[in-house]
């Protein structure tokens, strides 16, 4: 029996793929694709253009990381970390770089060269077609990139995954018979760690399990809930109740029977006790608690046993994020 339910082992990942992931090269995405690629599941593909969007992604992040953390120098220095590092940025972005660098020789990427033709560009970029979008037009580096890769393709005669939550590169692959879209990398992995079946089945169990959407729920009690803009209007409180009201997706992210991590998307519905300070009369400000209701989407991990007479054994989950956004719509 096939255990995975891939349709080709070939796989690109976006330069904002790899941006959502915070370059987490040992993280349960990105490190867990390397894996998969290094025993010969998948095969990683890079361009030049990919790589040094990359590298510039990185050292974006890493001047933001720096110019934030020097403002806690002191605390940070009080509780024992070097923080002359922080004066010292082409050893940081160096080191950066280097962990990305490594992440592609595990990974043992495939360079796909960089062969189009500029006329055909340039008439993709006129034409407003993807990933050229009619609201801008600085997306030279994913049309090199996304151009090559299907020369690339089809030289060889293969197919990829193409990961991107742009909408453009989705556009692009419904362009070409030799892309497939994939809008996050746990997609690919789930169809790289299980057969078809299996996944159906985790998914049905997962979508019908009342404990697993309970445990999800008490994940979000207790999380603070605040606006971003504090004027003219500001909210901060803590949910008080939490109830999921559906699994939209269900992907596989690891797999060692009958263990499986499984990363699901959902959706929860907060009631969230609020402290509203309103200063749109900023002669008269009035503060004063309030009850609310919202919805929101969210990715949690559940790691589980399968297979055996118990059914469903939930064994831990985990939501990501730390606080619930609210909107001025919300209040």
């Amino acid at each position: 029996m096939n255990s995975t339910h891939l349709e080709t082992p070939f796989v690109f990942i976006d330069t904002q793929a790899y941006v959502a992931n915070a370059f987490g090269w040992h993280g349960i995405h990105l490190g867990k694709l390397a894996t998969l690629c290094s025993d010969g599941t998948l095969k990683l593909l890079m361009t030049t253009i990919t790589r040094r969007e990359i590298i510039r992604k990185i050292e974006e992040a890493l001047d933001e990381a720096i110019e934030r953390t020097k403002k806690y120098k002191t605390v940070l220095s009080n509780g024992g970390l070097n923080v002359e590092l922080l004066d010292d940025r082409q050893t940081l972005l160096a080191n950066a770089i280097d962990r990305f660098l490594a992440f592609l020789r595990t990974a043992q990427a495939i360079e796909v060269p960089i062969n189009v033709s500029l006329e055909a560009v340039l008439d993709d970029y006129f034409a407003s077609s993807p990933p050229f979008a009619k609201r801008k037009g600085k997306e030279f580096p994913d049309t090199f990139a996304g151009a090559s890769l299907v020369a690339w393709l089809r030289r060889s005669g293969n197919t990829a995954y193409v990961v991107s939550g742009v909408g453009d590169f989705e556009a692009l692959c419904e362009r070409h018979s030799c892309l497939i879209y994939a809008k996050s990398i746990s997609e690919v992995l789930s169809r790289a760690s299980v057969a078809a079946d299996i996944h159906a089945a985790l998914a049905r169990e997962i979508d019908s399990s009342q404990t697993v959407k309970d445990k999800l729920a008490d994940r979000l009690v207790g999380r603070q809930a605040k606006t971003a803009r504090q004027w003219p209007r500001y909210a901060s409180g803590r949910v008080g109740s939490a109830t999921v009201l559906g699994i939209m997706s269900v992907n596989v992210i690891d797999s060692a029977p009958p263990s499986f991590a499984c990363e699901l998307e959902f959706e929860a519905e907060l009631a969230i006790s609020l402290m509203m300070l309103d200063e749109t009369e900023p002669m008269a400000p009035q503060s004063y608690m309030r009850e609310i209701v919202v919805a929101r989407s969210f990715v949690g991990v559940v790691e589980l046993l399968y297979g055996s007479e118990d059914g469903l054994v939930v064994q831990s989950t985990v939501v990501t994020g730390d606080e619930v956004e609210l909107h001025m719509e919300d209040l």
